[in-house]
């Protein structure tokens, strides 16, 4: 009887010890779990001195606008702005980092504003630009899927043709805006002006977004143009 007793209790014993072996092993010391919480929140915590944010990649965006604007007419005796003008643009832009998350966008589109009245008179203006913006840009990350990016900067816009052409019954005639015998004193082909605006990215997918611009200076003798740009483009 006491050997079949020391049996069972011996095998007892071993069985214990081989289960708290086994569960020593599968168990996190306070220590392991110390250094894996430290681990997370430098991972994990932007505040962290030791956390290394990822700093923004350049990026492209080929985009579509629309552009409604307005001419402003002064010629030190009347002021008056003429609205109804539209334009659309098809361009691109790149971004480009210097540091984190400051950046430089720059890009070139073409642009075809127009606008057309037809009270009696049929009254149809065009004209085809190109224009380069430069600016400032700051791109803040809200999410890993959603990017806001403000910006501010100037763009330079050269005329490659501006006209109007008027339609009264059969009489038909063309102005050239670009000659110096315009009524309004011919049209300058180049002009500069500033922006600001913001766009939004998704997913590095597609991107929206809106500015406001102004010319500098007089397009002509008496008129100064202002306006808005509303984007939408995809990512590259």
């Amino acid at each position: 009887m006491l050997k079949d007793f020391f049996k069972r209790f011996f095998a007892i014993a071993l069985l214990v010890v081989a289960s708290a072996s086994v569960s020593a092993q599968n168990t996190m010391s306070v220590n392991q779990y110390r250094r894996s919480s430290y681990d997370k929140q430098v991972k994990y915590n932007p505040y962290s001195i030791n956390h290394r944010s990822q700093a923004p990649k350049g990026y492209g965006i080929f985009f579509a606008e629309y552009n409604p604007h307005t001419w402003c007419y002064d010629d030190d005796l009347t002021s008056t702005t003429t609205n109804g003008y539209h334009g659309i643009s098809i361009g691109f832009t790149y971004f480009m980092p210097f540091g984190s998350p400051w950046g430089i966008d720059a890009g070139a589109k073409l642009q075809y504003l127009f606008r057309k009245e037809n009270e009696g008179v049929k009254n149809t203006f065009e004209m085809l630009a190109l224009t380069a913006p430069v600016s400032l840009a700051y791109d803040w990350a809200l999410s890993d899927s959603f990017v806001l990016h403000p910006y501010a900067g100037l763009y330079g816009r050269y005329a490659f043709s501006a006209k109007t052409e008027i339609e009264a019954g059969d009489r038909r005639y063309t102005e050239d805006w670009l000659k110096s015998d315009h009524p309004m004193g011919g049209m300058n082909r180049l002009m500069t002006g500033w922006q600001v605006g913001a766009s939004c990215r998704v997913s590095e997918v597609f991107s929206f977004g809106a500015a406001y611009w102004m010319d500098f200076g007089k397009v002509t003798d008496y008129n100064k143009i202002r306006g808005f740009n509303i984007m939408l483009g995809a990512t590259f």
